[in-house]
């Protein structure tokens, strides 16, 4: 695992991209599709970005700070050719599971579990799963908000060997701009 510190002004880049993209959904219309009710449309883009950024941090990628209507179609990341997913739960319950409402969500190569540590200033980057590795293994897992399609955070592979090569290829370390 691996535990990436966000910066004061990458918090706040994070925060008002958070707000921006809650201001033009609802300029928009865009319904809500979210489940946890405990918490509010911007922390659920705030934590969710963070998610995305710490990733993107750790494999020296730029984060998309684009404002989509209909949101971004499930890719958060593309690494090279591959693209990734980024998930980021908050719940207790759901911070040890990677899933999807359906197979359909499921639109990348990779996808990423991530949490945010209680600081809340902080990413721990989980595990990497593939698109096709995550269906041979994946169970029906209901939340509280009806079934979804899971796996467990013991099966992912550890991202280390992939955040080691792309910091290698860069010529830099953990923490160090890319």
């Amino acid at each position: 695992m691996w535990l990436i510190r966000l910066d004061d002004l990458t918090l706040e880049k994070i925060m008002k991209s958070a707000s921006a993209r809650n201001k033009i959904k609802k300029t928009w219309g865009v319904p809500n599709h979210r489940h946890d009710r405990r918490r509010s449309d911007w922390e659920i883009n705030f934590f969710g970005l963070m998610g995305e950024v710490g990733l993107a941090q750790a494999l020296c990628l730029q984060p998309d700070w684009s404002l989509l209507v209909g949101g971004d179609g499930g890719i958060d990341l593309r690494l090279g050719e591959l693209t990734v997913q980024v998930k980021t739960p908050l719940s207790a319950g759901t911070k040890n599971w990677l899933y999807f409402d359906h197979a359909g969500k499921f639109q990348c190569d990779l996808a990423a579990l991530c949490n945010i540590d209680s600081s809340e200033t902080a990413v721990v980057i989980r595990g990497l799963v593939h698109k096709d590795v995550f269906f041979e293994h994946c169970i029906s897992k209901n939340f509280g908000y009806g079934d979804r399609l899971a796996l467990h955070a013991s099966h992912l592979f550890s991202a280390d060997p992939l955040i080691q090569a792309v910091q290698q290829h860069h010529n830099t370390h953990i923490g160090e701009p890319c």
